[in-house]
């Protein structure tokens, strides 16, 4: 029931639900392709990873790992919104009126400040964070909510690189 993914060896939960339920679908399509998505995630970090493969190439790479990472809770998310009856289209559904919302490159921040971009990817992981763990309680399935205590540690993990960076940038 896991799945190892990438260079890191890290290991995931096979994705699983206890029934189809849309409403959960509709859910994860917010973390899956809304605003503050994996879906931006992944374009802002590979945006940023060329900008500066140049002249920070350290930073050039860790971005493109955790771009990397992004991209396998793309996957996961996506595998559990089909498992969950739902389609993991790039766009996410106005709860009020059923309207899809695509997902848009306009998400992403190209902002080639680097130390701006470090804060604000910081506080994009924080975001994406706290909208898991509110997810969470919305979603009262236990695979699904195992899934995202996963994904929030990557996060986490996340957040502890960029200040580290961000740490760097600002001794020098």
């Amino acid at each position: 029931n896991k799945i190892i993914m990438g260079d890191n060896m890290k290991v995931y939960m096979k994705p699983r639900v206890e029934k189809e339920n849309l409403m959960y679908a509709q859910i994860l399509l917010q973390d899956f392709a809304g605003k503050n998505s994996e879906m931006t995630a992944i374009n802002l970090y590979v945006y940023q990873h060329l900008n500066l493969f140049q002249n920070y190439p350290t930073v050039s790479k860790d971005l493109k790992e955790i771009a990397e990472t992004e991209m396998h809770h793309l996957n996961l998310l996506g595998e559990t919104i089909k498992l969950l009856g739902g389609d993991p289209q790039y766009a996410t559904i106005n709860c009020v009126t059923g309207a899809k919302i695509p997902w848009t490159a306009e998400n992403v921040n190209y902002n080639d400040n680097l130390k701006e971009m470090i804060l604000y990817d910081i506080n994009s992981e924080l975001q994406a964070i706290a909208t898991y763990r509110e997810h969470s309680l919305l979603i009262n399935d236990k695979y699904i909510r195992q899934l995202l205590k996963e994904i929030i540690a990557d996060e986490k993990e996340h957040v502890k690189i960029f200040r580290g960076i961000y740490a760097l940038i600002c001794d020098n």
